[in-house]
């Protein structure tokens, strides 16, 4: 049994790999899951380290605009890994600041005590800068252009 998200059924997309969200808002029907009416997107435009390594290229469709795939007040996108790479030296806390971002945004129903206190819980268990991965998000929702070089 696989989990399956029906085609456009999607609440919010974090595109955390580049080339995995166009697949997610591609054409292909057995792959898509987001839908312009009802997904919210909080998508990197950057390569991960591994991918930069291998030599691969961002998709095109990441290089144009996206506004036709999702509502402007519903998407937000960036080179996140590089803002990552930045302030972490890694984009291993990409994860955290794509949520972050989300939940600025008003994507993720969640009040700020509860899900600062489960990211202060993670930190206890040993995962260290996930409180400051997720302000980093929350900081790059208020102000996108922190994303670039």
């Amino acid at each position: 049994m696989r989990p399956e998200i029906p085609w456009g059924e999607a609440d919010l997309l974090l595109g955390m790999d580049p080339i995995e969200s166009v697949r997610a808002i591609g054409p292909d029907p057995e792959l898509r899951v987001a839908s312009s009416d009802r997904t919210s997107a909080v998508i990197n435009t950057g390569l991960l380290d591994d991918q930069q390594e291998l030599g691969q290229e961002l998709p095109e469709i990441l290089e144009g605009p996206l506004d036709q795939l999702f509502a402007m007040d519903g998407m937000l996108v960036g080179d996140l890994a590089a803002a990552c790479r930045r302030c972490f030296l890694t984009d291993r806390m990409l994860d955290l600041v794509l949520l972050g971002a989300a939940f600025q945004r008003g994507f993720v129903p969640l009040t700020t005590e509860s899900i600062e206190a489960a990211l202060a819980s993670m930190e206890r268990q040993g995962f260290g800068r996930c409180l400051d991965a997720f302000a980093l998000g929350r900081h790059f929702s208020v102000e996108p252009e922190m994303s670039e070089p």
